[in-house]
Order: C-alpha cells, then structure tokens, then sequence
C-alpha cells in the first residue's frame, strides 16, 4: 500500500476547471490523511455490493476510474449502472434542451446546485435529475 503521488498537473486543473485550491490549508490536509486507493477501492466495493451505479457520465468517466483501481487492487467489481448523461442524450431533441450537462439539466429541473463540480453536491443534483427523468 502506497501514498499516492500528488500530480502537480492535476491540482493546476482542479483549481481552473473546478475552482479548488489544491494550495489551501484544508485540501493539503485532506489530501496529506488520504488512505492508499486500494483500501479505497475495497471500501467501496464492499459499500456498493452488487448494488446498480447511477451517475452522469459515469459510463465514459467514473466507471474508467473505479475499475481502473479495482482491477490494480485485484478486486473484482462488475456493477451494472446507469448513465443519467447518456439517458438524456436521448432525450434531448425531444426536450428541446440545450445540452445534457449535469449543472444545466439541474436548473432545467430546478435542482439547487451550490457547489457544482464538487462530488457531495454533484452527486445530490444528480439523484435529482435521475428521478426528474424517470418522470418524462
């Protein structure tokens, strides 16, 4: 079990694509007290069960990631899912939508999101729009 490294790339990219100072005292410690990505990725498999996935973009973003870690951990992790992103994809003609984003269909549903692009209230706005679309 190793510490990852912390990708100097990717804290410039945190801040300008998501506004998250990586510099701050609060994230330098969260990132400092963070267990190594295989116990993670045990936790939240164990955590899932054979629970369905729901996330948006999850197919092309998340899943990569999750499976990614697992197969490294030698976890086995085939979770069925569903896509709310590629689900409004197929929607969006019909809905005369601009565009599927997660933080635009969230004010087209009038989902309050606070803090987009970050994990607790994307996944919030999220639930959100999985139930709006279940409703069309």
């Amino acid at each position: 079990e190793t510490k990852p490294q912390i990708n100097q790339d990717a804290v410039r990219l945190m801040k300008q694509v998501h506004g998250i100072d990586m510099e701050a005292t609060q994230y330098s410690k969260l990132l400092s007290d963070i267990p190594p990505v295989d116990v993670v990725i045990r936790q939240f498999a164990e955590f899932v069960g054979d629970s369905i996935l729901v996330g948006h973009n999850i197919k092309s973003s998340d899943l990569h990631y999750i499976t990614t870690a697992a197969n490294r951990a030698g976890v086995a992790f085939e979770n069925k899912f569903f896509d709310t992103y590629l689900y409004a994809k197929t929607l969006k003609e019909q809905q005369n939508w601009e565009n599927v984003k997660l933080e635009y269909l969230s004010k087209v549903f009038g989902i309050t999101q606070n803090e987009a692009h970050r994990a607790w209230c994307d996944a919030e706005a999220n639930v959100g729009v999985y139930f709006k679309l279940k409703e069309l």
